[in-house]
């Protein structure tokens, strides 16, 4: 089966941390968020993956490549945005059966083969995976009839619109039929949620409705913290995860509490400690004297002697000073650089 990957957005909510890196390659627990992608997929027996891509997509090639654990992955290039909806266009050619679409920010344990059986179960055109969320008023609301027939998509409803409902959310993932998009024009901007869908509703669209799973979008800095922190905590589960990588290294008296997550080559200087619920990337350097926790390092990051780095979120490169404070939910890009003393928090 053949699943197509929307990962054509700039990732603006997550600046700085895309200002350099297209958001589906971002570290997750020092993975690329579209390794953890690619894994689910494969578990539901997908074997072909087309990323439909426009910013920053030779970063995007060089990190994936042609294959994944099996997996053959192909690209498709925007020279500009073209929507959700346009960007699964520009793919048709690839859907010549039954395919997966889906958003390239999400992290989910969803049943995707208990989904496909739903789809043909129905003889569904157009599936919609569905769950709930604590806010719906930030994604698209669906109704659905008891027999899983779509019958109202209300894009981001205002909070009033859903005060005191229980209402299901487009989760972003979808299963689609050949000939789906033949509405659809070649090189136009469409909203596949807004301009879409909605049509298709009363004509063999169905909302596939799932509890209890995990799943988050990873578009804001707040919900990436959020998602490296339950897989460190388990909440979301990710094989193979170790606490610490090869060649790290701990000087005299420093240690790590877990759950965190410590990438290879990696040295920290005595009497610092790592604190629960971090991250540090590969070839990071952490002075004497620190305290790092709750904190989430990309490659490369150096902070100087006698620091307190917590609650942030420091890109590949950023050095920070000796004698420094970064705290309170701050968010550091690619290369930034603190002098010695510096006191930041957000």
């Amino acid at each position: 089966m053949r699943a197509i990957v929307l990962v054509g957005g700039e990732g603006t909510r997550l600046r700085p941390l895309t200002l350099c890196v297209p958001k589906a390659v971002v570290p997750v627990v020092n993975r690329p968020m579209m390794f953890l992608i690619l894994n689910w997929l494969k578990s539901h027996g997908v074997s072909e993956v087309v990323l439909s891509a426009c910013y920053k997509p030779d970063i995007l090639r060089k990190v994936i490549g042609r294959t994944y654990r099996g997996m053959k992955i192909d690209y498709i290039y925007e020279e500009s945005p073209l929507g959700t909806g346009g960007a699964v266009k520009r793919a048709e050619k690839y859907i010549n059966g039954t395919t997966v679409v889906m958003n390239g920010d999400i992290l989910t344990d969803l049943d995707l083969s208990k989904m496909l059986k739903f789809h043909r179960q129905k003889k569904s055109r157009v599936s919609i995976a569905l769950t709930q969320a604590s806010n719906p008023s930030s994604y698209g609301v669906v109704e659905t009839g008891r027999d899983g027939s779509v019958l109202r998509f209300l894009e981001k409803p205002s909070p009033e619109e859903v005060a005191g409902k229980v209402l299901n959310i487009n989760a972003g993932v979808y299963i689609i039929e050949p000939g789906t998009l033949d509405l659809m024009k070649d090189g136009k901007v469409y909203s596949i949620e807004r301009d879409i869908f909605p049509k298709f509703i009363g004509d063999g669209f169905y909302g596939f409705v799932s509890r209890n799973i995990y799943w988050m979008d990873l578009g804001t800095a707040a919900k990436y913290v959020k998602a490296c922190r339950d897989i460190l905590e388990g909440a979301y589960k990710v094989k193979g995860l170790e606490a610490a990588g090869k060649n790290v290294k701990f000087g005299g008296g420093s240690r790590a509490v877990r759950p965190s997550c410590i990438g290879s080559g990696t040295v920290v200087g005595g009497n610092s400690r790592i604190g629960e619920l971090s991250v540090l990337g590969k070839n990071c350097v952490i002075g004497k004297n620190c305290v790092v926790e709750r904190a989430i390092l990309w490659d490369n990051v150096t902070i100087g002697d006698n620091c307190v780095i917590s609650d942030c979120v420091l890109a590949g490169g950023v050095k920070v000073g000796a004698s420094s404070s970064v705290t309170g939910e701050t968010v550091l890009g690619e290369g930034s650089v603190l002098a010695p003393y510096s006191r930041l928090r957000a």
